[in-house]
């Protein structure tokens, strides 16, 4: 069994969740846009730390092989 909706083409996501969850739940509604937004800032955040902590690493590393006077055979981490 397939339900076709009219899909609002700037906001497609919202044109579903307000069909799936009917009027009376806008206000729900809103607030998990407002939840999904700030998780998304999130992942933003987490994503520059995490590039962050590998540079760290790879600056560790290179480091390490300078310091001990290894052969170059330090790659870093990849992304």
């Amino acid at each position: 069994m397939y339900i076709y909706i009219e899909m609002n083409e700037s906001q497609p996501m919202r044109a579903y969740l307000e069909h799936k969850y009917s009027d009376e739940s806008k206000r729900t509604l809103e607030s998990i846009m407002i939840d999904v937004n700030r998780l998304q800032h999130r992942m933003g955040t987490m994503e520059t730390e995490a590039k962050l902590m590998r540079d760290a690493i790879n600056d560790i590393g290179q480091h390490l092989c300078d310091s001990n006077g290894l052969k170059m055979r330090w790659t870093g981490m990849k992304d």
